[in-house]
């Protein structure tokens, strides 16, 4: 397995993501009714469906081409209306797009709540993963 240089984070590379004119990036975005953040594909595309630490913090990817599947599974337009989970920290807490908004922020809510227990871990994904870094919830505190 190959992992990130800097922070022993996996990588699996997703080379279609990379390409502007990406099939997989438009079936996805088709099939959620979005535009997924730019910052956020170039993320996935070398780090797909993969787990690790970043920084201070765990976090479990969940691969592209699954998001729509894994929030219809989990439900989340009946329990958080208005979010897409795209990761988790695997102890509880997803992370997630908040599509109410635009650009949409990157928000922490646990696997069981509501709206009210959202907590915004940043504006872009690279603000979300300088949260992550920082050690995620806990840098709060």
């Amino acid at each position: 397995m190959q992992y990130d240089n800097e922070y022993a984070f996996p990588v699996n590379e997703i080379p279609e993501l990379q390409k502007e004119d990406s099939p997989l990036r438009s079936r996805v975005e088709e099939s959620l009714g979005i535009r997924l953040p730019d910052d956020y594909i170039a993320f996935a595309s070398h780090h797909d469906g993969e787990g690790g630490f970043w920084g201070e913090s765990y976090v479990q990817l969940i691969p592209v081409d699954q998001l729509k599947t894994t929030n219809d599974y989990m439900l989340i337009d009946e329990f958080y209306p208005g979010l897409l989970v795209f990761a988790t920290d695997g102890a509880g807490e997803l992370y997630a797009f908040d599509k109410r908004a635009d650009p949409m922020p990157i928000v922490q809510v646990p696997t069981v709540g509501s709206l009210k227990d959202l907590i915004e871990c940043g504006r872009t994904f690279g603000d979300f993963l300088s949260y992550l870094k920082r050690g995620g919830i806990q840098s709060l505190f």
